[in-house]
């Protein structure tokens, strides 16, 4: 079977979304499709292979290149987390949880 479509909120590799990366490509469990990062400068950049799609913040399935199952957060303080889970649900796209790796 297919693996699930999925994005990766926050561009910081060296950072908890850099983790979920490797944990995700090491076990192949789902196909990271890219990133989503609200800061200007990573704009339609690439990171370890993974495009930059866009924005967490107005974020709609129709911006996104591929149909995804979800999304995990990368993101290292509560406040920024809290903010991408609401722009997540706005847009129908489940958070997975880091158990879900």
């Amino acid at each position: 079977p297919a693996l699930q479509n999925v994005v990766i909120v926050g561009a910081d590799l060296n950072g908890r979304s850099g983790e979920i990366i490797a944990h995700v490509r090491e076990k192949k469990l789902f196909n990271i499709i890219g990133l989503l990062d609200d800061r200007e400068q990573y704009q339609y950049l690439q990171f370890d292979g993974l495009p930059v799609l866009g924005r967490v913040a107005g974020i709609t399935k129709e911006k996104l290149p591929l149909p995804v199952q979800g999304a995990f957060i990368g993101l290292p303080d509560k406040e920024a987390v809290a903010a991408a889970v609401i722009h997540l649900r706005k847009a129908g796209i489940p958070v997975l949880l880091p158990e879900q790796q």
